[in-house]
């Protein structure tokens, strides 16, 4: 078997051009997974329904921006919904991102609405 340089740096090319594209879907469709796990997985854990209107997401910052947030109330409680964020953003250490303790830099909650 002869070694092939071109070939080899041809499916080399190729591989690398297929992990860049896939990491690019990944970014561009993080916000949707977010919001679709919380809006599913949410329910489930706490029993009421969740509403959420916009995810913003930037990796390369380490931000995630929530707004319009909403947590249903649960069944015989007369408003409609038990807590209200018009606006929720978070600010991650980039450094500690893929280490054991995750350190949050700033965390910003404005527009809260609380029913009681």
């Amino acid at each position: 078997m002869k070694f092939n340089g071109k070939k080899c740096l041809k499916i080399t090319g190729i591989v690398v051009g297929v992990i860049i594209v896939l990491l690019i879907v990944l970014l561009l469709t993080l916000p949707f997974i977010i919001k679709n796990g919380i809006y599913h997985a949410g329910p489930l854990i706490t029993g009421v329904p969740m509403e959420i209107k916009h995810v913003a997401f930037n990796p390369f910052e380490g931000t995630l921006t929530i707004k319009d947030f909403i947590v249903g109330n649960p069944q015989g409680y007369s408003s409609p919904y038990a807590v209200k964020l018009g606006h929720l953003h978070v600010d991650v250490g980039m450094k500690t991102l893929f280490s054991k303790k995750l350190l949050l830099e700033r965390i910003e909650v404005r527009g809260v609405e609380l029913n009681y």
